[in-house]
């Protein structure tokens, strides 16, 4: 539903993830340096990025006239044959770094479209499509390797969350960050409920480890759960131990050298035009000799941070272009959703009948999620703030939404709530159609209200005169 209803464009950045999709498709990944100091980070189809661009503009449109001209124009591109479309070296702003490993199911539902020569459009739709038929199949797998225990619920609470739900059909990186990180954590607390791990899901999980930590760097810290699962292959413990650090070694030096090899086309794909447009003199390595030059000020400023919750940019995540920065999901909303959250984690509470055993490994848990969101708000002071500015900007909730599985299995570990007379089919079923009914409201109040209310409902009124 959400795929047909919201508006083209209203995903983060699509105008420049779409760019680094359509590079996907055609197995360009690489950055190549144009000159000395600029980079075209993917080869990309010009009017399908303008197909984007001009359905933003279309819904920002201040009168009539100025709606009805973008929306032609729409019209005329998204009736051209996709597979027609000059193919150029572009710079996707903002989405230049990502590894194209993150794109790749948007990029199935692309090449499909040139193998079937659809139009603009409907390319643009094939996109979105193949990316939801993974993401969620993804998902899906992780709620069937939890089938047997009472967690399966808190697969379910993470994907249905109205953020999460509609990263997955998005024009973006974040569908399938969700996912993987998902299936990492679901993966990681099944060896641990069995106490056992076969080797397929080692490398499934290594895969997504890999995955992640390419994705956003401070992933890599979440990652290291890898090291405490119950890996008992060989009699000596510490031949355990050694394997457990071979299966880390992948983990961290995939995405070191990846970023190694883009931290140029970063610099001038990425943060630097991102942060030129907003003002803000970014440079990384200077601000790394700041704060080891001042440390206190620094720790005053993540200080600040973390109480300053203002700081976060929570429009962003949810719908962000240009004049709807400010719009915020529902707070009612997001509070009957955790509600139900607290419900479904003390359910699950009854899951660790070996208290002392989980006990003992939360802490490790607590540890990576705290490590992870520090280095979070680190990397992006470091890589997207003027150079001893003392407010953190630039940090959005999105970031944070792979670590929400782990967060509530440490809390279902330590709640003090217990709830022994519910059966496990009353709280699937009474789940799931809350969760619905949540993501109907979330959908109309971030996708289709702003726009009734601006130039749609203008533009319908005088077209019925």
């Amino acid at each position: 539903m959400q795929i047909f209803i919201n508006k083209v464009g209203v995903s983060f950045d699509e105008h420049a993830h779409i760019a680094k999709i359509e590079s996907t498709s055609r197995l360009d990944f690489i950055p190549r340096q144009k000159n000395k100091d600029s980079y075209a980070s993917s080869k990309g189809a010009m009017e399908m990025q303008s197909f984007v661009t001009k359905n933003i503009e279309a819904s920002l449109a201040k009168d009539i006239n100025t709606y009805k001209k973008l929306d032609n124009e729409v019209k005329e591109i998204a009736n051209k044959k996709y597979r027609s479309l000059p193919v150029e070296e572009v710079f996707p702003q903002g989405a230049g770094a990502y590894h194209s490993i993150n794109y790749i199911p948007n990029a199935i539902g692309l090449y499909i479209a040139r193998l079937l020569n659809m139009t603009v459009k409907q390319a643009y739709y094939s996109a979105k499509i193949s990316a939801l038929i993974i993401n969620a199949s993804i998902i899906s797998f992780s709620f069937f390797l939890l089938r047997k225990y009472r967690s399966k619920f808190l697969v379910l609470i993470v994907a249905l969350y109205p953020q999460i739900l509609i990263s997955l059909s998005s024009i973006s990186a974040d569908g399938i960050i969700n996912a993987t990180s998902l299936l990492f954590g679901t993966i990681i607390l099944k060896s641990l409920l069995d106490k056992k791990i076969p080797l397929l899901f080692i490398i499934i999980a290594i895969l997504c480890g890999i995955s992640m930590s390419i994705s956003k760097l401070p992933y890599l810290l979440i990652s290291m759960l890898i090291f405490f699962i119950p890996f008992k292959y060989f009699k000596k413990d510490s031949y355990n131990k050694i394997a457990k650090i071979l299966f880390l070694i992948p983990i961290v030096i995939l995405p070191l050298y990846w970023n190694y090899i883009m931290k140029d086309a970063t610099q001038h794909t990425s943060h630097n035009a991102y942060c030129c447009l907003s003002g803000v003199k970014a440079d990384s390595k200077e601000q790394i000799k700041n704060i080891l030059k001042n440390p206190i000020n620094f720790t005053g400023s993540i200080s600040e941070f973390i109480i300053n919750f203002d700081l976060i940019e929570e429009g962003r995540i949810i719908n962000p272009i240009e004049g709807s920065r400010n719009l915020r999901l529902n707070t009612s909303i997001l509070f009957v959703h955790l509600i139900l959250s607290i419900l479904i984690v003390a359910y699950v509470e009854r899951e660790y009948n070996d208290k002392q055993y989980f006990k003992k490994i939360a802490p490790y848990w607590i540890l990576s999620i705290l490590f992870t969101t520090l280095g979070i708000i680190v990397a992006l002071y470091v890589a997207a703030n003027s150079v001893g500015q003392f407010h953190i900007w630039g940090v959005q909730t999105r970031y944070f939404y792979p670590l929400l599985f782990f967060i509530f299995v440490v809390i279902s570990i330590y709640t003090p709530i217990k709830l022994k007379n519910f059966s496990s089919e009353k709280i699937l079923r009474y789940t799931i159609i809350t969760l619905i009914i949540l993501n109907i409201f979330s959908t109309i109040q971030l996708y289709i209200l702003p726009r009734t209310s601006n130039t749609y409902i203008s533009y319908y009124s005088s077209t019925q005169k």
